[in-house]
């Protein structure tokens, strides 16, 4: 038996899905419920108590969740909602994609720079509008200024990704998501109460036992 980092297992695999059994070095076992895609890893952590969060990246990262409302395919914490996709993988060809169907966390927020508000507000509508025949005007395209990997073809945003960028999958395998910042959703039974609970980590900071396996916690 061998202990591999999670972030190495996706490289060799090139997928990981929820349900495998991991274990981090405060935790033995582990289920991963989901994956997260975050505008920043202290966005999603900042309602959890007892952690210095600026730190995280010095230290290991187990956060509780138990302050957010976890439900099968999104995280609640206040009034933020943000989805919890089954799979992630390693995207094996450059391939573009129409912005309606996914979710991109550096859009939602609440931005006070001007030029913030005009991004987030495109892509608002690009959402809102989803399943319409709504058309991003050239004008419209021309004020938002997003990053040079989106482009505007024939009325519709596409997302240019390259061979080996992360990208987040839902249940059917479609991508919904490309990597900004990658949290785990993991879940356990404490060893005392015997209750189940919920903790966010990092790819990077758990591990997957690469022979023999371990029992998992019901769905």
């Amino acid at each position: 038996m061998g202990l591999i980092k999670l972030n190495e297992y996706l490289e060799k695999e090139k997928e990981l899905h929820s349900g495998i059994a991991v274990s981090s070095s405060i935790i033995n076992k582990l289920e991963v419920y989901g994956f997260l895609n975050c505008k920043g890893r202290e966005e999603i952590l900042s309602g959890c108590d007892n952690q210095d969060i600026n730190s995280y990246g010095d230290v290991e990262m187990n956060y509780d969740a138990s302050k957010c409302k976890i439900f099968s395919f999104y995280l609640k914490q206040n009034s933020k909602v943000t989805p919890i996709y089954p799979t992630i993988s390693i995207c094996q060809e450059d391939a573009n994609l129409d912005v309606k169907g996914l979710y991109i966390p550096s859009f939602v927020g609440t931005g006070t720079k001007s030029q913030k508000i005009v991004d987030d507000e495109l892509y608002s509508n690009i959402k809102h509008r989803f399943g319409t025949s709504y058309n991003v005007s050239e004008n419209a395209w021309e004020r938002a200024r997003w990053p040079s990997k989106y482009s505007l073809v024939a009325g519709d945003v596409m997302l240019h990704i390259k061979k080996g960028e992360i990208v987040l999958q839902d249940k059917d395998g479609c991508i919904k998501s490309v990597e900004d910042s990658i949290v785990v959703l993991c879940r356990y039974v404490h060893e005392e109460t015997g209750e189940i609970r919920f903790l966010f980590s990092r790819l990077e900071q758990l591990y997957y036992e690469i022979k023999g396996t371990k029992k998992s916690i019901d769905r």
